[in-house]
């Protein structure tokens, strides 16, 4: 039995790089001007014995001070830190052994534990209420499995004035929360931008919006709540009031990603001709990875609106438009927005999740004839900078000078 095979060799190749000069650029030739060396050095020679005269003549005139001052023991160190004449280093190692140095830590067991913080909000009246967004640490897969489905998520809020960090409300919803804010002119509305696109509100003021625990209801069947017999109890130990949201928007016309950052309209921004704001702040601005953004009316869900609903609140935007990539590749997702202060103009700065910076002006009116151009904004310009094609962490304002903007990336800011 013969069995024919067909072998073919070659050589192996290999790819590799090396740091050396053997290829760099060098002169074929020379250009140089004839010069008189023997002149020039004499002129070296002129100017040196010049500096040494001046030299002889400096130290002539301060060599007698100098001794006469050592012999009457006037001299001072010139050198010495006067910094180091306030104290010694004992006082020093004391008063840092008085001052605490240690962070103030905070964990809930109940509601934050294995959770990482997404967002965190100040109080604008008051600095030591802050509000913390929590989603569940779990990976990418894991997160793709439960997509849909709807479990207990939180938001804290911490009251730190007595140098002691109190939990004093937990906003419960069936959707992990991505983003949240303050509204500026009325703080017992906290609004805040959901993994599912949609925008929800608390009412910290609306007493049908508490939750009311199992154990308020034993304690209500059993003839009301339990008093405190220790007047001076810490305040740790006080309840903890739980909400649920007040109002949520409609998933058809919200985003279609999550909510990346949700920022208000600053006073004096004229947005609905139908409805005017005056001198207050009432509409606010939520964008998305999905390149919509949308401008909501907070009036909607004021407590007086939500009265005129006998079900369910219907809130709804009232402008919605698309941005689309300046290159043509599809829809203009952002990640961060940003109001110029001081500037009472209807446009806004915008990183997107490819490290841009982008200036858009929702006044202009939309140009193109054909059904996917009808939502382009007219006015929108991108700036590029140094980057690493990944979403914007942070988009800020310099407190100093007016026209410097910086983008805070993953290993670089701009």
């Amino acid at each position: 039995m013969v069995l024919d095979i067909g072998l073919q060799a070659a050589r192996t190749m290999k790819t590799f790089q090396s740091q050396t000069t053997h290829n760099r650029k060098v002169n074929l030739s020379v250009q140089y001007d004839p010069t008189d060396f023997i002149s020039s050095n004499l002129d070296i020679d002129k100017n040196n014995a010049e500096q040494m005269s001046k030299m002889e003549t400096f130290f002539e005139k301060v060599a007698p001070r100098i001794e006469e001052a050592l012999q009457s023991n006037e001299l001072i160190n010139v050198f010495q830190d006067d910094f180091e004449m306030l104290g010694d280093r004992k006082t020093k190692s004391e008063k840092m052994a008085n001052q605490s140095s240690e962070p103030l830590p905070f964990s809930d067991i109940d509601h934050g534990k294995n959770k990482s913080a997404s967002c965190i909000a100040f109080h604008p009246t008051k600095p030591h209420i802050l509000a913390l967004s929590l989603l569940e640490n779990i990976s990418f897969d894991d997160r793709a499995e439960i997509s849909g489905k709807s479990y207990d998520s939180s938001i804290l809020v911490l009251n730190f004035a007595d140098h002691h960090i109190m939990l004093t409300h937990v906003l419960h919803t069936t959707i992990e929360v991505t983003t949240i804010s303050f509204h500026p002119d009325h703080p017992n509305l906290l609004f805040g931008g959901c993994l599912s696109g949609q925008v929800t509100v608390w009412d910290f003021t609306d007493e049908t919006t508490k939750v009311i625990s199992e154990d308020d209801m034993d304690a209500e069947d059993a003839g009301g709540a339990r008093e405190q017999e220790d007047d001076g109890q810490d305040k740790a130990t006080q309840s903890v009031t739980e909400l649920k949201p007040a109002a949520m928007s409609v998933v058809d016309l919200s985003h279609r990603a999550h909510v990346s950052d949700l920022k208000f309209v600053p006073r004096g921004i004229k947005v609905d001709r139908k409805k005017p704001s005056g001198d207050n702040i009432t509409h606010f601005i939520s964008i998305s990875e999905d390149g919509n953004v949308i401008i909501w009316d907070s009036r909607d869900v004021f407590k007086d609106a939500r009265r005129k609903f006998a079900g369910e609140v219907i809130w709804k935007p009232t402008i919605s438009f698309t941005l689309f990539s300046l290159d043509g590749n599809g829809e203009q997702g952002l990640s961060k927005i940003l109001f110029l202060r001081n500037k009472e103009e209807t446009c806004f700065y915008a990183a997107s999740d490819e490290g841009d910076l982008i200036h858009v002006d929702w006044s202009k009116r939309p140009t193109g004839k054909e059904e996917n151009e009808s939502q382009k904004v007219e006015f929108m310009t991108s700036r590029e900078s140094q980057r690493n094609y990944r979403p914007v962490l942070a988009l800020e304002q310099s407190p100093f000078f007016d026209e410097l903007i910086m983008t805070v990336h993953d290993f670089n800011f701009c």
